[in-house]
């Protein structure tokens, strides 16, 4: 599985669950600014942090092949 298949596969699975940046933060234990950045699809997070959301995600999800997702929530609907 390369990088970009991963983050899809994280970003799906929470977008899935209609998840804002709040709830994926308290799922993932990771500040809601890390969660953000992961739903807008920003490549550059910390080992650790894509470790935490990969914990959250059930191993047997399995990412929509279609890459066309919903529009990711802003910053201002995780407050």
């Amino acid at each position: 599985m390369t990088s970009d298949d991963l983050m899809h596969r994280l970003r799906s699975y929470f977008r899935s669950r209609g998840m804002n940046a709040r709830q994926v933060a308290d799922a993932a234990d990771v500040n809601w600014r890390t969660a953000n950045r992961l739903l807008v699809g920003d490549m550059n997070l910390t080992l650790d942090s894509v470790r935490k959301f990969e914990a959250v995600v059930p191993k047997d999800f399995e990412a929509p092949l279609d890459a066309s997702m919903p529009s990711s929530p802003c910053a201002s609907e995780a407050a």
